[in-house]
């Protein structure tokens, strides 16, 4: 089998910034999290828990992840523990788990698995009395769905933002399955768990009598291994593994009715596959994203589905949608705008662990309650974490230059802007930044004005967005993570005011302020260095008299050295 080496890496952030050379300034990069799992396929955390991640093992147990700990620790009790209930046949067994969206207060879970004849299940449990141990005796059977063969058999559950359970079946190995609405193979699901017996929602688009069968949300897919939901918009993105030639992703906006044909056997990817007796074109729903796979061997291709990444440590990766394949050991990131993906990245060099680890036959990716993003190792039983490199890069270049310049505007233009917003040149940063990574400290009598964003606006250049200007007579200074510390970080503005009393309009009041502070000793360069010559003294009356008068014009200061208090 085919398998990449790639470099490890460490969990806390402070041997990162030791083991990470400064070229791989601010990428992706992963973590291990845990190792000693068996065969895992799925990855889930209950609806605001930030404390635990479950991991599905194929084998039949779901095995508890402590984040809490340093580094987390994989539990050694399973959560639930039902390898006799199930099939371990090649691609059967216990594949899939979502929690309820009220698990907080009733403690429902929903597993996928085959049960020993090979059929798939759809089950229900509850938690015991340790919230770490599910009640085994608590099972709920939903649906139990006839399935021929050991393959193609989907698997994956989750709940949409609608508050209904969604589960993907594959075709069982069964061409005629997938566009047979008489049963329940080769579909997307959809349930209300609350309304037993039927669990059928009263809004699925084939409810009534006869086929297509009511459960039915979507149908035309061959083996929808994973999928998910964005968990900002609701759009459904299903990854449906191909046959000799085509991988593909497929697109549901929130806003979708259902009733989808995703097309097949009719069609794989764009191309016609099996046309024969089908629909006209454009009855079916084609990829949003499909490729070829790999010619010669015994796995070309098998697309991993994953999820949209809603978390806060890459804030600029926000949107982008990552997925993979079990066979080529990648990974890909795409957005989508418009109906269509753009911007799609290849980032298994990028997303490489450092030490001899590998990420080797990708099985699921996984969501935390925080929104960051899993990868499992179904070879190696090892679960990783995306997160941003730590690259030590320097900032090159910043505008206004920091460390000596006025930069507001001239004030016989009127009151002062303040800064608002600045530049800076981060090559090879190779992502972005967030506004967490920015620390503000400054000197002077208001509170320090906020990042409230970091943008790209060309290649390395990122703008840095304040939630207002920084007043007069302030010195700032701005501190980048994950920067080597140089000569422009920290980035320190001094502000040398002619708005001596700060109240936002430069008058004749300064003039009375500068006054009062030379005639009591008080003056100082932050403030009253008016003519920026390094010394506070009456040559700054006549300066500010000129600047009032419109007779001079702000420049930038050169004088003396200043620190920030």
């Amino acid at each position: 089998m085919t398998r990449i080496t790639y470099r490890s890496t460490v969990w806390f952030a402070a041997t990162l910034l030791a083991t990470v050379a400064s070229a791989r300034a601010q990428p992706l990069t992963t973590v291990l999290v845990a190792s000693g799992l068996t065969k895992p396929v799925s990855i889930a955390a209950p609806p605001g828990d930030t404390t635990r991640l479950f991991v599905v093992q194929q084998t039949g147990q779901i095995r508890i992840i402590d984040l809490t700990a340093s580094p987390p620790a994989l539990l050694a009790t399973p959560f639930l523990d039902i390898a006799p209930l199930i099939n371990l046949n090649v691609e059967q067994g216990l594949l899939g788990l979502a929690f309820d969206p009220n698990h907080a207060t009733n403690g429902y879970l929903y597993i996928v698995y085959n049960n020993t004849a090979g059929w798939i299940v759809i089950g229900r449990y509850s938690l015991s009395a340790d919230p770490n141990v599910a009640d085994p005796t608590s099972a709920v059977i939903l649906k139990t769905i006839p399935h021929s063969l050991g393959g193609h058999n989907g698997g994956c559950a989750h709940f949409g933002l609608d508050g209904y359970l969604y589960v993907s079946t594959g075709d069982a190995q069964n061409f005629v399955n997938a566009q047979s609405t008489g049963v329940l193979l080769g579909k997307m699901l959809r349930l209300d768990v609350n309304n037993p017996p039927t669990y059928i929602p009263a809004t699925n688009p084939f409810v009534g009598p006869g086929n297509p069968l009511d459960e039915i949300w979507a149908l035309g897919l061959r083996n929808p291994w994973r999928f998910s939901f964005d968990r900002l918009t609701g759009d459904l993105y299903i990854a449906d593994v191909g046959y000799q030639h085509q991988e593909e992703m497929n697109f549901a906006p929130a806003a979708s009715a259902g009733g989808e044909n995703y097309g097949w056997p009719c069609y794989q990817g764009a191309s016609a596959f099996m046309p024969a007796g089908c629909l006209p074109r454009s009855n079916y729903q084609f990829p949003i994203h499909s490729y070829a796979h790999t010619p010669g061997g015994f796995c070309g291709g098998a697309v991993i589905g994953g999820f949209v990444y809603r978390g806060s440590a890459a804030c600029w990766l926000r949107g982008a949608y990552f997925f993979g394949d079990h066979c080529k050991d990648s990974i890909w990131t795409f957005r989508v705008a418009d109906g269509s993906a753009n911007e799609l990245t290849q980032r298994d060099a990028q997303l490489a662990p450092e030490g001899g680890l590998s990420i080797a036959k990708i099985s699921t990716f996984g969501e935390d309650a925080d929104g960051e993003l899993y990868i499992a190792d179904w070879w190696d039983g090892e679960i990783f974490k995306i997160v941003p490199g730590p690259g030590l890069l320097d900032i090159a270049s910043a505008s206004p230059t920091a460390n000596y310049v006025d930069p507001r505007q001239d004030l016989t233009s009127g009151a002062p802007a303040g800064l608002g917003a600045f530049t800076i040149t981060l090559p090879n940063s190779n992502g972005g930044y967030c506004p967490s990574d920015i620390t503000v400290d400054c000197s002077g009598g208001s509170p320090c004005p906020t990042v409230t964003s970091v943008s790209m606006t060309a290649n390395a250049v990122f703008s840095v967005a304040l939630d207002g200007p920084i007043p007069p007579s302030y010195c700032t200074r701005f501190t980048f993570a994950h920067t080597a510390p140089g000569a422009m970080n920290p980035l320190t503005y001094r502000f040398l005011p002619g708005d001596v009393n700060a109240d936002g309009t430069p008058n004749t009041q300064d003039l009375l302020a500068l006054v009062s502070a030379l005639s009591s000793g008080t003056a100082n360069l932050m403030t009253h260095d008016i003519n920026r010559d390094g010394t506070p003294t009456t040559q700054d009356l006549l300066r500010l008299v000129q600047l009032l008068n419109g007779t001079a014009s702000t420049r930038v200061w050169h004088g003396a050295t200043l620190t920030c208090p």
